[in-house]
């Protein structure tokens, strides 16, 4: 009886000498920001302190202590109402999500004392916990443009809290290639379980295009849990060129994408930029280079690019001269997905759905500050014609006004568009729009040839859509359809929903 009774003392006495310690933690002085920064610039100084102190990139003995304060840190002052809470009392309540909240886990000379189901496997509450609900509205969509990392594990698993650290350290790596991830605690989300087709616990796997694919292992490491997640991207997103094919690769641009080569460092290129391109994939085509392979050196010398650092160049029609160049140590993925998405339409790019409408030509309701669209309209069959190649080289030559866009449509994708406009009869007709709402459209239409002829009126009409004072001739109301022609055909969508029907019998396993 006294020898509990002093254990217990003594459990007390850490846990209260542990609570001393964690008040006088300051997240300010541990992210080294001030208390009147912007929310922008703690989500910044905590992602550079995060890369900077990552305990599989810094090797300092003190690197994964410092790591986790950056990450408390993070957790406060990352959350409006925690911050306030932080500055108007000093202290904030921790919640579940704290390793200091409610003492789950702490050392005693007795051994590792852990209270309440956590201690025995249960679901980390530091991450999302994917719920029926959150499957539908994040999880199964964000996995169309990005992997979803789950892992399932559920109360008094014991062989879930020997895979938890290992996952807990995969969890860092996905933080920095800005992947979502979560658990799914299997006692309590059936619906879950067979949606993503979960075998046993623990498990660990991923959902790619609304499927999930488990991993299939007889031992879970860090190593084999990136080669995983490497898997999950696809081959061909990496395009090999040569030098006999460089100039086949640059001029693809018929396909609406936008090109870019990175040189590298390493033989294959880094998950950030895989995992860039798998989100952009519908808008870019890339390539790489390793800076240390001799079949890199002609691509080198070409674009004069640095050969001790990587480097991003992104091309549009032209290929001689890329209208990006960025060269650094270290690209995140963050900024991959800046650089292509600010250059991600060519020069005269393709409406070729209706989001890429929208964004080039959009609704303006208002009486002032209108935006206006210059479409050139023409069958598919001479995209390659010297009419067009005349265009292309019209917008590069004219001074076009911020409020203007140019583009092409193909008239027999968009017939829709084209009827309900009422398209002259033609090879080459522009359409000059100007969206209301809703489908509300005032328009003009005018020839296009290689002349002046064209050219000229072409030209007025620039200027004047410059200071709002064109008229259009005519108006519609009525409703057109611009359609996607980025969406799979008929047979590919019956084949997806074989496939769907097959995953609701069967499993989809990567084998570690």
């Amino acid at each position: 009886m006294e020898q509990r009774f002093l254990a217990s003392l003594i459990v007390l006495t850490i846990y209260f000498f542990i609570s001393c310690r964690a008040s006088q933690f300051d997240p300010y002085e541990t992210l080294g920001v001030r208390r009147h920064s912007s929310a922008d610039e703690i989500r910044k100084t905590y992602k550079k302190l995060a890369r900077e102190w990552h305990p599989d990139k810094n090797k300092a003995p003190d690197a994964n202590e410092k790591f986790t304060e950056i990450n408390r840190a993070y957790e406060i002052l990352g959350d409006e109402k925690r911050k306030d809470q932080y500055d108007r009392f000093g202290k904030v309540e921790d919640s579940p999500n704290s390793p200091q909240g409610n003492a789950q886990f702490f050392r005693t000379p007795f051994g590792n004392f852990q209270f309440f189901s956590e201690g025995f496997g249960g679901p980390d509450s530091n991450t999302n916990r994917i719920t029926e609900r959150f499957l539908q509205s994040r999880v199964l969509p964000e996995s169309f443009t990005k992997p979803y990392f789950f892992f399932a594990t559920t109360d008094f698993c014991f062989n879930c809290l020997r895979v938890q650290p290992i996952w807990n350290q995969f969890t860092k790596d996905l933080d920095i290639l800005e992947l979502g991830y979560g658990v799914v605690d299997v006692d309590y989300n059936g619906n879950v379980v067979s949606r993503l087709r979960i075998p046993r616990i623990p498990c660990i796997g991923a959902v790619v295009n609304g499927r999930s694919i488990i991993f299939e292992t007889e031992e879970y490491s860090a190593k084999t849990l990136r080669t995983f997640a490497r898997k999950l991207i696809p081959d061909d997103l990496i395009i090999t060129v040569t030098d006999n094919s460089i100039d086949e690769f640059l001029g693809g641009y018929k396909d609406n994408k936008v090109r870019v080569m990175f040189f590298g460092t390493q033989g294959l290129p880094t998950m950030r930029f895989l995992i860039s391109l798998y989100q952009l994939q519908s808008i870019a085509k890339a390539t790489y280079f390793d800076l240390n392979a001799v079949t890199s050196n002609t691509f080198i010398d070409r674009y004069d690019v640095e050969t001790d650092q990587e480097t991003l160049l992104i091309f549009h029609e032209d290929p001689s001269f890329p209208v990006y160049t960025s060269s650094r140590k270290e690209f995140q993925t963050s900024d991959f997905l800046s650089a292509i998405g600010s250059h991600k339409y060519l020069k005269l790019p393709r409406i070729a759905s209706p989001a890429i409408f929208d964004e080039l030509c959009p609704s303006n309701p208002g009486r002032t500050g209108n935006k206006y669209c210059v479409i050139l309209t023409f069958a598919s069959s001479k995209f390659d014609s010297v009419e067009v190649s005349a265009f292309r080289d019209f917008i590069s030559e004219v001074d076009v006004p911020t409020t203007t866009k140019f583009a092409y449509a193909f008239t027999d994708t968009q017939h829709s568009m084209c009827t309900t406009l009422q398209r002259p009869a033609g090879d080459f007709k522009i359409v000059i729009i100007s969206r209301k709402e809703n489908m509300d459209v005032e328009y003009s239409w005018l020839d296009w040839c290689t002349g002046e002829t064209c050219r000229k009126p072409l030209e007025g009409i620039v200027g004047r859509l410059a200071v709002s004072q064109y008229r259009f001739t005519d108006r519609n109301m009525k409703r057109y359809d611009i359609r996607d022609e980025l969406q799979p055909g008929l047979f590919y969508r019956i084949l997806k929903r074989l496939r769907d029907w097959w995953d609701h019998f069967t499993y989809t396993y990567f084998d570690g």
